[in-house]
C-alpha cells in the first residue's frame, strides 16, 4: 500500500468489526449510523498515496470479510448440516469471497468518486456507491440474488428508526444512513486535522450536519409508528394464528411429514380460546406430494383438524406440477386442497437448487432441487387477504411489494428454522436476521405478518415493525392490521437502489473517458 503506515492500513478493520456488530441481532441502533465511518476516513486519505486504487480495494475486502465472517456466522453450520462438511465450508468460502470482492468493489468506486477533476464530497459518493453495491447483489443472476446484510437492517430491532422505509425502502434507509456516515467522517477528518494544526470548529459543519440529516428522519418514524399502534391504529383487517414446531432436523426421510403433522395436530389442540380466521402452519410440513398416498393419508389428518376448528389452514408443502417440483404452500379447509398455491419464487442459492441437500424440510431428497415460482397469488380467507413469504423470502422487498400490489393486506412468513439447529449459539443469528427482514418488510408495506416456524418462533408483527406475540414452539394469536393506503414505497418500488447504480456506472464511465483523454 505505498508508503502509508502499517497502523493507517488497518483503519478499515475497524468498519468491519463496527459492520459485523450492526447486523442482528445488534446491540445498538446507533452502529448503522458511524460503521463506514472509519473507511470513508481511510478512502479520503488514498487521494494521494501510490497505488491508491489498490489499497482501496484491499480495505473494502478486509472490511467485508471481516463483516460477513461474523454476521453469516451461522451460514457453515447449517450448510453442513444439510450438505456435509466439505461442500458446506466449501460454500461458505465462495460466498464469503463473494461479498469480500463485492465489498472491494464498492470501496474502489467510492475511491473514484472522491479523486479526478471534479471529486464527489464523500457524503455523496459513500451513499452512492455502498446503496449501489446491496442492489447490485441483491438483483446477482442465475439465481444467486443475496440482499441479506443491507446496512438498514440494522436498524430492525428499533423499526420506529426505519420508518423512512415505507417511503424509499430499504435501499433509501442504506442511502441514508450511508449519508450520515460520510458526514460524520469528514467531520473526523477536520478534527484530526485541527488538532494537528491546533486550530478549532472546522469540524463543526460537518458534525452539525450528520445530525440534523440522522436526526430528523428518526423524529419522523416515531412519529409515524405512534400513528399505527394503539387506539389510534387502523381497524384489524383479521385474526390469525401462527404455529411454531419443533420438529428436530435428525428425523428420517419417511418419517418428516408424519412427526410434523404429529407436532401440528398437537399444538392446534390447545386453540381454544377466541376466534380466529386462519391457522399459518411452517413451511415444509408435508414435506411430501400431497396427491401421493403418503400425503393424501397426513392430508386428510389436517383436513379433519380445519374442519373440527372451522378455519382454514395455510400449510406449507410440495408442490408438483408437468413433473416439476415447487417449495410451496397451499389452504386446506375442510373440504380438502383450494386452488390457492403459492410457490416460492426466490430459492436459497446453491441449496434449495442442488442435489447434494440432504433434508426433507430443505429441498425435495432424490431430486435436482425445486423449480421457482412465478406467480404472486393472494389467499383470500374472509376479509384476510394474505401474500405468502417463503423462508428465503422475506429479504426480498420487491416481492412482499407485488404482493401488497395485489391486494394482500396480511403478509404470512411460513419457514424451517430447522437448519438453523434450533436456534441456539451462532445458529440463533441466523433466526434474528430473518425474523429483522420480515420487521423491515412491516414498516416498508405497513401490512401486519405472521411468521410460521419449524425449530424456531412464531411471531406477529404490529404496523410499526414491533412484535407483538411470540412462541417457540406453541401458538401466536393476534389480529393483523393494514393501512388503508397502500404506501409510497409499494407504489414505486425502490428507487434508491436502481438510480444510484445507474448514477455510479455514469460518473466512473466519465472518469474513465476523462482520464484516457
Amino acid at each position: 500500500m505505498g508508503t502509508q503506515r502499517p497502523q493507517r492500513a488497518l483503519v478499515p478493520l475497524a468498519s468491519g468489526v463496527l459492520l459485523a456488530a450492526a447486523t442482528p441481532p445488534a446491540p445498538s441502533p446507533l452502529l448503522p449510523f458511524v460503521a463506514l465511518v472509519p473507511l470513508a476516513v481511510y478512502l479520503m486519505g488514498t487521494r494521494t498515496e501510490a497505488r491508491a486504487a489498490l489499497a482501496a480495494i484491499r480495505a473494502g475486502m478486509l472490511a467485508g470479510a471481516v463483516q460477513h465472517s461474523w454476521g453469516l456466522r451461522w451460514l457453515p453450520f447449517t450448510l453442513t448440516a444439510v450438505a456435509g462438511p466439505a461442500v458446506g465450508w466449501l460454500v461458505f468460502a465462495a460466498v464469503l469471497g463473494l461479498l469480500a470482492g463485492a465489498t472491494g468493489a464498492a470501496a474502489w468506486g467510492t475511491h473514484r468518486l472522491l479523486t479526478g477533476r471534479r471529486p464527489l464530497p464523500v457524503a455523496l459518493a459513500l451513499p452512492i456507491t455502498w446503496t449501489a453495491l446491496e442492489w447490485g447483489l441483491a438483483h446477482l443472476p442465475f439465481g444467486l440474488a443475496f440482499p441479506w446484510s443491507p446496512l438498514g437492517l440494522g436498524l430492525a430491532r428499533w423499526p420506529e428508526m426505519l420508518g423512512p422505509a415505507e417511503l424509499i425502502g430499504v435501499g433509501g434507509v442504506t442511502a441514508w444512513l450511508a449519508c450520515v456516515n460520510g458526514l460524520l467522517a469528514v467531520s473526523v477528518n477536520r478534527a484530526s486535522v485541527s488538532l494537528r494544526a491546533r486550530g478549532a470548529g472546522m469540524a463543526l459543519v460537518p458534525g452539525a450536519a450528520a445530525l440534523l440529516v440522522g436526526v430528523l428522519p428518526v423524529t419522523w418514524g416515531f412519529t409515524r409508528a405512534s400513528t399505527l399502534s394503539g387506539e389510534v391504529a387502523p381497524p384489524p383487517v383479521g385474526r390469525v394464528t401462527a404455529v411454531a414446531l419443533a420438529v428436530p432436523p435428525g428425523v428420517a426421510d419417511l418419517d418428516w411429514t408424519a412427526t410434523a403433522v404429529d407436532a401440528a395436530e398437537r399444538a392446534l389442540g390447545g386453540l381454544a380460546e377466541g376466534p380466529t380466521d386462519l391457522v399459518v402452519l411452517p413451511e415444509m410440513t408435508v414435506a411430501v406430494d400431497p396427491a401421493s398416498p403418503t400425503g393424501e393419508s397426513q392430508v386428510e389428518r389436517l383436513r379433519d383438524r380445519a374442519a373440527q376448528l372451522g378455519v382454514p389452514l395455510l400449510v406449507g408443502t410440495l408442490g408438483v406440477e408437468d413433473g416439476r417440483q415447487f417449495n410451496s404452500a397451499v389452504l386446506l379447509s375442510g373440504d380438502g386442497i383450494g386452488a390457492f398455491r403459492a410457490d416460492k419464487r426466490h430459492l436459497v442459492p446453491g441449496v434449495e437448487r442442488a442435489a447434494v441437500v440432504r433434508a426433507p424440510w430443505l429441498a425435495p431428497v432424490g431430486s435436482g432441487g425445486y423449480s421457482p415460482g412465478d406467480r404472486w397469488p393472494v389467499a383470500t380467507v374472509g376479509p384476510l387477504r394474505v401474500g405468502v413469504l417463503l423462508c428465503y423470502e422475506v429479504a426480498f422487498g420487491e416481492d412482499a411489494r407485488a404482493l401488497v400490489r395485489n391486494g394482500a393486506n396480511a403478509l404470512a412468513a411460513l419457514t424451517s428454522d430447522a437448519w438453523f439447529g434450533g436456534g441456539s449459539g451462532a445458529r440463533g443469528a441466523g433466526i434474528a436476521q430473518q425474523m429483522a427482514h420480515l420487521a423491515v418488510r412491516v414498516v416498508e408495506t405497513r401490512v401486519g405478518a405472521v411468521r410460521a416456524s419449524n425449530g424456531g418462533p412464531a411471531a406477529l408483527f404490529g404496523l410499526a415493525g414491533r412484535e407483538e406475540g411470540r412462541a417457540a414452539p406453541g401458538l401466536v394469536v393476534g389480529a393483523v392490521h393494514a393501512v388503508p393506503r397502500q404506501t409510497l414505497f409499494v407504489r414505486t418500488g425502490d428507487l434508491a437502489g436502481p438510480l444510484s447504480a445507474f448514477t455510479l456506472l455514469l460518473l466512473l464511465a466519465l472518469r474513465c473517458r476523462a482520464r484516457h483523454r
